[in-house]
């Protein structure tokens, strides 16, 4: 199964990058830290919806994340697929699974 809007986020100028993995409409009941430069943003279901990074010199271990958190299918994919665009990105850059990137003006860029 394909996540056809999976989204990365990134801002390099707060070096921060978020993954939106879950396109399903699902709201964030929780963030868990998973270690100190990466933040898991959890359903009500306990299923990934995102996942932020606190810094762009961070490794984000995809598989370590999915064994340690529960995501929708096809969302470990897309994180895998995304992850490599986190360090090569310009200003606000938007990359989503489908390989569409926009660049954004402005500190509104990551979700709250």
């Amino acid at each position: 199964m394909r996540i056809e809007s999976a989204r990365l986020e990134v801002d390099t100028f707060g070096e921060t990058a978020y993954f939106l993995v879950n396109d399903k409409g699902a709201e964030v009941a929780k963030t868990v830290e998973f270690n100190d430069e990466i933040l898991v943003d959890l359903d009500r279901f306990e299923m990934v919806v995102g996942v932020e990074v606190l810094t762009l010199h961070a490794e984000v271990p995809v598989s370590q994340l999915a064994q340690k958190f529960h995501f929708i299918p096809g969302a470990r994919e897309a994180l895998e697929f995304l992850v490599p665009h986190m360090r090569t990105a310009h200003q606000k850059t938007s990359i989503s699974s489908r390989g569409n990137a926009s660049t954004r003006a402005g500190n509104d860029f990551l979700p709250a």
